[in-house]
């Protein structure tokens, strides 16, 4: 039997969306090929002891006990995240990454501030130092922007780009809904980096050109005052529905006619790719990596992130609001994905996974 360590950051035995969701599903694949799996975690949620693993949480608490205990176990193969590249004591066999470089965060958060300051300097320098440490490694990266990304940090040497595979998928017998008034969605837990507020005031313009629509968001928690103050100052109480944490998100692409995905930051967007799995076209942003699955106007929409973000945003909108060619987007979505044979994602990392072993 195989030894299998996952050192990653959190591990969660429910459904939901993002890196989380994509390991706990890989690891259940991989325990049907008879593989043993140690998981190491900062975090965990909803164990239900029903997968057949040895699960080691609070990572950061019990350091130097889990690095001394993953080295003498000397592993077949050892799989890691960007949480692992905290601890240079560790060598991983393939890395997977979902989420942008600390460099690039800070970059992003700081501005010209950030190199002028050298803000957070040490935590940029042992990133590259530990992604260096890990050059023998196979790198898995979730798009192209992302890649570029650490590429820019490290010479990473064998990487690959490996699209994640939807964890929401429709039934056989799925049909398109047709709603009264055109129905905007947006999964926005992180509001301001999800674009929650970009919406808002995109949503506003749309609404002063005269068109009929609502807006469904998904949000962690209830609207806060910012938030409100926003719906009521911009005239969209009778547009704008706040909903809570989908249990099962579903329901939520079969009641939406377009998702948005307006993210300041997003290495891929899952919720894109599982928007499309329903039929619904997507709204994207440049920034966000799953950008790159988009042909602008023909099976999707992306707008250019930008200091002009709420104009560009504001523009794709009016257009999916066009019932033409709204209909025209939404029929090629159908049949490419009638005509998918994308291998998922699980599939994918199990088949390199074994090459190693």
């Amino acid at each position: 039997m195989k030894n299998i360590a996952f050192v990653i950051d959190k591990y969660v035995e429910i459904p939901c969306g993002g890196e989380p969701a994509i390991n706990f599903n890989l690891i259940k694949y991989l325990l049907s090929f008879g593989y043993q799996i140690d998981v190491y975690c900062r975090q965990c949620d909803y164990v239900s002891g029903k997968l057949q693993i040895n699960l080691f949480s609070d990572f950061e608490k019990n350091s130097q006990k889990y690095i001394t205990q993953i080295l003498e176990n000397n592993y077949d193969l050892i799989f890691a995240g960007k949480f692992m590249l905290k601890y240079p004591q560790l060598q991983a066999d393939i890395i997977s990454l979902h989420s942008h470089s600390d460099y690039y965060q800070q970059k992003k958060k700081f501005g010209i501030l950030f190199d002028i300051f050298r803000i957070n300097r040490n935590r940029v320098n042992n990133e590259i130092k530990n992604l260096n440490n890990n050059a023998d490694a196979i790198f898995i990266f979730c798009s192209k922007q992302l890649r570029k990304d650490y590429h820019s940090l490290s010479p990473i040497i064998n990487s690959k780009i490996i699209y994640p595979y939807p964890n929401w998928l429709p039934q056989e017998d799925y049909k398109n809904n047709n709603n009264e008034i055109f129905t905007f969605g947006l999964s926005a837990l992180g509001f301001q980096n999800k674009g929650g507020y970009l919406s808002l005031l995109s949503s506003c313009l749309l609404k002063f050109s005269g068109k009929k629509f609502k807006l469904k968001i998904i949000y962690k928690k209830k609207q806060n005052l910012l938030q409100k103050f926003l719906v009521i100052f911009l005239g969209l109480r009778d547009c704008v529905e706040f909903l809570p944490i989908q249990e099962d998100m579903t329901l939520f692409y079969e009641s939406i006619d377009c998702l948005l995905l307006p993210s300041k930051l997003e290495s891929f967007g899952m919720v894109g790719s599982e928007a499309m799995a329903f039929g619904k076209p997507v709204i994207c942003s440049s920034t966000c990596g799953f950008s790159e699955k988009i042909l602008d106007g023909q099976n999707s929409w992306v707008f250019k992130k930008n200091n002009l973000s709420v104009y560009n945003l504001y523009k794709k909108m009016l257009e999916a609001c066009d019932g033409q060619k709204y209909f025209q987007i939404r029929q090629y979505i159908q049949e490419s994905y009638e005509n998918n044979d994308e291998a998922s994602y699980n599939k994918v990392v199990a088949e390199l996974i074994g090459g190693l072993l």
